[in-house]
């Protein structure tokens, strides 16, 4: 047999491959589906490499070539994810449940830091708590095994560790042993593979270095990662992981404690699922292969809608047997909470069935379900859309390219301080369901989009038929990525007939100026808004302000930005046209070191009278210093003096504010008539609230369709006045509707113009 480290080296490097391959995704019932559609880990990260294609086929590593049904299985990872660190001796550990009779092959996991050179140890180990028994763990302190002199708090993970002198001891009391013996391991050591985060894909060990394993249908096994690293203290691999509610739970190992060093130490039980692949010979029978769904994309059709399904069967342990015997549609409208069923019709591969027409501003959730001849069953992948309204008389349309939420942070600070602390707002409505249609742009006169990272689809098509509609059509632009994903951060120009040329007034784009071969995507940018012009004075005099007066203003997206964000500004350079906004000093051109200050903030008017701003980067953003040398820390990115509040001046979007006349506590809940009344175009309505309530201020016309709303969030007691321009509105009469706690009020009033 081969032993220790140095031998199971050499031989892991001797057989180190990739694999490609369909994934399986383990739910939480018990059963499994398969698809490749769900984004590698890597796609959901927001970190600087080419992003790795979707597994399709295997062409190389532990399962080419051999026979029976090849798979890998694979948790999903969700945005934004997490680069979840290991400190010396620390260890990860994700369960699986074989859907079949099954032979490891391999397993892999996704490397995103290697801090010092350190040497990553992985094996296999048997789990003795049932799925459901998994499933239900809290977060919660576990255990661990006594190790008396090795060094690390004479603990230890497993129960065939070499360094184990005693028994399980569990945290608390009555709680089983998690683990059982090794399933594949050298004499209780694993196999060292160096975690390289260079590679962008997943780092891979053989198990025929020593033997293939076969797991029978229905166990749970552990797949392990430790750090070999032997200072405790210090933070030396990280691995990708993200939450998901109701998969899977991982599991970390903590040699020096979680919460307090050197006390809460062993097993913990966490909210995270570690991104780690098992390459597998599927030798017993599965269920079927949901190999496609009909993805339905979110927009403005109410419906019926027609779902279709390639589904087949193979049943490696008796091909006679193999075969599809029913397909189900299920779908929900209210988030899960029940279900519908819809028997599907058709033969093998070939199956269909519908979701009848809904109603607007319903979020339809659907799957397909697949039984075979064997009585065995596939729970297909959920897909989800949402059918948008335009709401009347709002023309403004914020657009979240790739964000699944459309509020918390930071989308709730995109628009300014008075907007972020629901002292003011504007009429708008919200889309981040993909990609748009010029459909539904053609009901607005205002768009700003506003990018996670690199764009989730790109848009520009569409918003340039929709600028040709109407010169009145104004467009807003940010993101970091925008320039560079889609020609892989490639330095090029534009020219007449491109989009960044003829909308945003870009000639050349530099990719990632914040780096220059270094560290340059952790650290912030300076950034020089430029005086005199329409989105950098505001910027400056916004800093003129604070005392005492800041070194400077900087890019930094690693400090307010989300887990995960890094520093990946791009500069350019314009038409004679545009007016630059703010300037950007670069660090490198192309990894090369170049220091110049060049345009990331623009702005122009097109011949035909369209407004456009564009930045190259997340203008929520940007500060003045880290917290750590206050007081010089300033939030400028969320001031009114940032550049998506000014874009609403600059559009002519009406803005609410609404003002606290006086913090006297009144005894009651009131609403005022507005004044004056009849008005033209703008009239104030006040209202009083007499404990802290949720307030929700709209008008409606006469036929009762909401026209606007004033005012919609939490406020503490008080008398309040709201500001209502109506200039875009017809003349006639109009009610305004208050709701605060359990006060609800209604008035008329007449607009005459």
């Amino acid at each position: 047999m081969i032993k220790r480290l140095s031998v199971l080296l050499f031989a892991v490097l001797l057989f180190s491959v990739y694999v490609n391959a369909q994934q399986t995704y383990m739910r939480p019932d018990g059963k499994f589906y398969k698809s490749d559609k769900i984004p590698t880990s890597f796609e959901v990260m927001k970190m600087k490499h080419a992003r790795p294609e979707k597994n399709n086929s295997i062409t190389s590593g532990p399962l080419a070539g051999v026979n029976g049904l090849l798979d890998t299985l694979r948790y999903p990872q969700t945005s934004p994810g997490s680069n979840f660190g290991l400190n010396g001796q620390d260890i990860f550990l994700q369960w699986f449940k074989a859907p079949a009779e099954l032979i490891i092959k391999g397993f892999a996991y996704y490397a995103t830091e290697n801090l010092g050179g350190v040497v990553a140890e992985g094996k296999i180990v048997s789990v003795n708590l049932t799925e459901e028994q998994l499933m239900a763990q809290p977060v919660h302190q576990y255990g661990y095994y006594e190790a008396t002199g090795n060094g690390y708090n004479n603990i230890t993970g497993f129960l065939d560790n070499p360094d184990r002198t005693g028994a399980w001891t569990s945290i608390v009391s009555g709680e089983p042993e998690p683990f059982g013996s090794d399933i594949w391991s050298d004499g209780g050591f694993g196999a060292p593979t160096t975690p390289d985060p260079t590679l962008s894909d997943y780092q891979w060990t053989n198990t025929d270095i020593l033997f293939e394993p076969t797991i029978p249908a229905g166990d749970v096994f552990g797949i392990v990662i430790k750090s070999t690293h032997s200072d405790m203290t210090v933070r030396s691999m990280g691995c990708f992981a993200s939450t998901y509610t109701g998969v899977a739970p991982g599991w970390k190992y903590y040699a020096n404690g979680r919460l307090v060093t050197g006390v809460d130490y062993g097993w913990w039980v966490r909210e995270y699922v570690w991104d780690f692949l098992v390459a597998v010979d599927i030798i017993g029978d599965p269920g079927p292969d949901i190999n496609t769904v009909t993805e339905i994309p979110s927009g403005m059709n109410v419906g019926p809608f027609t779902v279709d399904a390639n589904i087949t069967d193979t049943n490696p342990g008796n091909p006679g047997q193999a075969g599809v015997a029913s397909a189900t549609l299920y779908y929900s409208v209210d988030d899960g909470t029940t279900w519908t069923s819809v028997p599907m019709t058709g033969t093998e591969p070939n199956y269909t069935a519908q979701i009848p027409a809904q109603t607007a501003g319903t979020t339809v959730i659907y799957y397909v379900e697949a039984t075979d001849l064997g009585a065995h069953t596939t729970v297909g992948s959920n897909n989800s859309f949402y059918i948008f309204a335009p709401t009347p008389g709002v023309n403004t349309l914020v657009v979240l390219n790739g964000y699944n939420t459309t509020d918390g942070y930071p989308i709730d600070y995109f628009f300014g301080e008075k907007i972020a602390g629901s002292t003011a707002d504007f009429d708008h409505d919200v889309w981040a369901y993909g990609a748009v249609t010029e459909e539904l742009l053609n009901n607005y006169s205002n768009i700003f989009e506003i990018c996670n990272g690199a764009p989730a689809v790109y848009t520009d098509s569409v918003v340039a038929l929709w600028l040709a509609g109407g010169s009145s059509r104004n467009y807003y632009l940010e993101g970091q990525e925008w320039l560079g994903s889609r020609y892989s951060f490639t330095d090029m120009d534009f020219t007449a007939g491109d989009f960044e040329f003829d909308v945003l007034g870009v000639n050349h784009v530099y990719n990632d100026v914040s780096y220059a071969n270094s560290v340059g995507q952790l650290l912030p940018s300076k950034l020089m808004p430029q005086a005199g012009t329409l989105f950098g004075q505001p910027l400056l005099d916004k800093f003129a302000t604070y005392s005492p007066v800041p070194d400077s203003i900087q890019y930094n997206p690693v400090y307010e930005g989300l887990t995960g964000d890094q520093n990946w500004i791009d500069a350019f350079t314009v038409e004679s046209d545009v007016v630059v906004d703010v300037l950007n000093e670069t660090r490198g051109f192309a990894n090369v070191t170049h220091v110049e200050n060049l345009p990331c903030a623009v702005h122009r008017t097109l011949p035909a009278g369209n407004k456009i701003f564009f930045a190259s980067y997340w203008t929520y953003a940007v500060n003045t210093a880290t917290r750590s040398s206050l007081p010089t820390y300033h939030w400028l990115g969320v001031a009114d003096e940032s550049p998506a509040y000014q874009a609403l001046l600059w559009f002519n979007v009406p803005i609410t504010d609404v003002e606290l006349v006086d913090n006297n506590v009144p005894k009651q809940f009131s609403l005022g008539q507005n004044y004056p009344n009849p008005f033209n175009p703008t009239t104030k309505i006040s209202f009083s609230l007499p404990e802290a309530s949720n307030v929700v201020l709209k008008i409606f016309d006469v036929l009762g369709s909401e026209v606007a709303t004033l005012f919609e969030g939490e406020k503490p007691a008080g008398n309040y006045e709201v500001n209502f321009d109506a200039s875009k509105l017809a003349s006639g009469m109009y009610v305004y509707t208050i709701n605060a706690g359990n006060f609800t009020s209604t008035k008329k009033m007449m607009l005459m113009k």
